[in-house]
């Protein structure tokens, strides 16, 4: 091998062990970021999550997050079933005033909301204690507009407490009075649900610290229905006193 050829050599090993030398620097920089960005919306909000449905207030109104109710297989997706368990048994400890079912609405065939408000109302949840909010395309979308377009002051945010945690974050970066009750985590997909959460966190830190992003639409104020809204049945067996008004 020529002189020139040594020399040209060299010079090629040496710019790959630059390049690698960056790489890893970049690598590990990233994993750092990802890795406080992780903890930090976790250590955040430790103390607003609930696990046992004694430690919900009653008369909360609840703001349930959306997911397909379908995995690619076609079976029922555990951690949407999950989220109506966890819904039915707020209402049923007589917990929930009113719920805001919030998700995506991509197309005429998948309609988060609608298929939320569907299936608690099969659960004996009454139909004007729901509202549905049709732009909850991210978490952030259905945190903010909450607040800022149902009006709520005070909410229950019911989901996995991967995503309970992110949302809460949101919450509290926006001063928004929220917490969270956690609905039965499946574990089915573990790792996948935890890996995509990561770069989630880092894209909630980004977005309430750096870009300020708002929700994709806001609109009009909407008001939310509760218990007390609800009309009240007289029992066949009682009678009204004449003149009075019957619902």
């Amino acid at each position: 091998m020529s002189r020139a050829a040594r020399h040209f050599k060299k010079a090629q090993l040496a710019s790959i062990f630059r390049i690698a030398r960056w790489g890893s620097f970049v690598a590990g920089f990233v994993s750092i970021v990802l890795f406080l960005c992780d903890f930090s919306v976790s250590a955040s909000t430790q103390s607003a999550i609930k696990t046992q449905i004694g430690e919900v207030p009653e008369h909360s109104v609840v703001v349930v997050l959306g997911t397909s109710w379908r995995l690619p297989s076609g079976k029922v997706n555990p951690y949407y079933k999950a989220r109506v368990d966890a819904v039915d048994q707020l209402y049923r400890a007589g917990k929930v005033q009113a719920v805001v079912v919030s998700g995506d609405n991509a197309t005429p065939q998948y309609n988060e909301p609608r298929k939320l408000r569907k299936d608690l109302i099969a659960r004996g949840i009454p139909a004007g204690m729901i509202t549905m909010d049709f732009a909850g395309f991210r978490t952030l979308d259905s945190v903010v507009r909450a607040r800022e377009v149902f009006r709520l002051d005070h909410f229950v945010v019911v989901s996995q407490r991967f995503q309970i945690e992110r949302a809460l974050y949101i919450a509290k970066a926006h001063q928004i009075d929220a917490i969270g009750f956690v609905a039965k985590d499946p574990q089915t997909f573990g790792w996948r649900v935890r890996s995509r959460e990561v770069f989630a966190r880092f894209l909630a830190v980004l977005d309430v610290t750096i870009l300020n992003t708002a929700p994709r639409f806001l609109g009009p104020k909407v008001d939310v229905p509760t218990k007390m809204d609800l009309p009240v049945s007289v029992p066949a067996n009682v009678s009204t006193p004449e003149g009075a008004p019957t619902n």
